[in-house]
């Protein structure tokens, strides 16, 4: 199978960080003499920090928004108001 449609069909099935591993794999001749199953593992781990980082990335941006909503509402002063019975 060719290497590029193989990328391809990785990114379609939206395991890009595989993909990217794929290609640091074949760039890297050091890697040629690494099993198949070491492969695999290195790619697997590859896509699982590309996930996790960008799981991390969209929580931050939640968390700003929310601190920035916070800031920007502006709550009066609290009126002193007593019940009288």
């Amino acid at each position: 199978m060719l290497i590029e449609p193989m990328i391809q069909q990785l990114q379609q099935l939206r395991l890009r960080g595989m993909a990217a591993g794929l290609e640091q794999l074949l760039a890297n001749k050091q890697h040629a003499s690494l099993s198949f199953e070491e492969r695999l593992s290195l790619m697997i781990q590859h896509e699982m920090t590309d996930r996790n980082s960008k799981r991390l990335a969209q929580r931050l941006r939640w968390a700003k928004l929310r601190r920035a909503l916070r800031s920007k509402i502006s709550t009066p002063a609290r009126r002193a108001v007593s019940i009288r019975s």
